[in-house]
């Protein structure tokens, strides 16, 4: 009387794929409800029922039957779908990166275009920053040069002072147009984020702290102080004290 003889294909490497030969590999285990419904029905082909729909028999002698080996449970169709999902997300993960990086790169080369094209305007400006207030200059140092050209052991004082009147003006104006201003310090208060003390002088022509005499003029550049005044400031005038009245002593007594 010979005992069931285990599938050959109970192992994990020759697990059955068709489905009918599932279904009869997990009715011969000896944990599945089928088992114990194939005994029941001692090979009789006509006892077929919904739990044995293969009428797998067992020994007809009523010997104990070796129980075949365990079988390996298939794989879960809810762990293949986490497997997927996990794969999907992944990739969107990957081509997430791969775009953000792509950006990373195109933002960086254009920013050192950026910091390279502001260094090259910061060095033209450095170089030719000068050339505005150098063109408003020209034109009085064209008029000196004239004036040095018509200097002659000839010319009557008078013309020469109006000529150098008339370039100190023209460079005055040419200054103003680039924002430079003379401080008016004449009488004016003291402050010292505007003058520069350099000496007092005791007067009563104007009052105390302010400026009586400019020895060096300010100027502002728009609204900058470019350089202050050097100003004399008015001090109070000292009066003597009154001498002590002196009386005579009477010494005929």
């Amino acid at each position: 009387m010979a005992n069931l003889k285990p599938l050959p294909y109970a192992s994990a490497s020759k697990r059955p794929t068709h489905p009918f030969a599932m279904a009869a590999t997990l009715a011969l285990s000896p944990k599945s409800p089928l088992f114990f419904d194939t005994l029941k029905t001692n090979g009789n082909p006509s006892a077929m029922t919904e739990q044995n729909p293969f009428n797998l028999t067992a020994d007809p002698t009523g010997e104990t039957i070796s129980p075949a080996p365990e079988v390996l449970p298939l794989v879960v169709e809810g762990e293949e779908a986490v497997t997927v999902q996990l794969t999907q997300a992944l990739e969107a993960s990957e081509a997430k990166y791969n775009d953000l990086y792509q950006q990373f790169i195109r933002l960086s080369a254009d920013f050192d275009n950026v910091r390279k094209r502001r260094q090259a305007e910061r060095e033209q400006w450095l170089k030719y920053g000068a050339e505005p207030t150098l063109q408003a200059l020209l034109p009085v140092m064209d008029n000196i040069a004239r004036a040095i050209a018509a200097l002659n052991e000839n010319m009557e004082p008078a013309i020469l002072l109006k000529s150098i009147g008339l370039i100190e003006h023209q460079l005055a104006s040419a200054l103003t147009e680039l924002g430079l201003n003379r401080m008016q310090t004449q009488g004016q208060l003291f402050n010292a984020n505007l003058h520069e003390a350099i000496a007092s002088h005791p007067t009563t022509d104007v009052p105390e702290g302010h400026v009586v005499m400019e020895q060096q003029a300010g100027y502002h550049l728009h609204d900058k102080v470019l350089r202050p005044a050097l100003v004399v400031v008015a001090a109070p005038v000292e009066t003597p004290e009154a001498a002590p009245e002196h009386h005579p002593v009477d010494t005929s007594a």
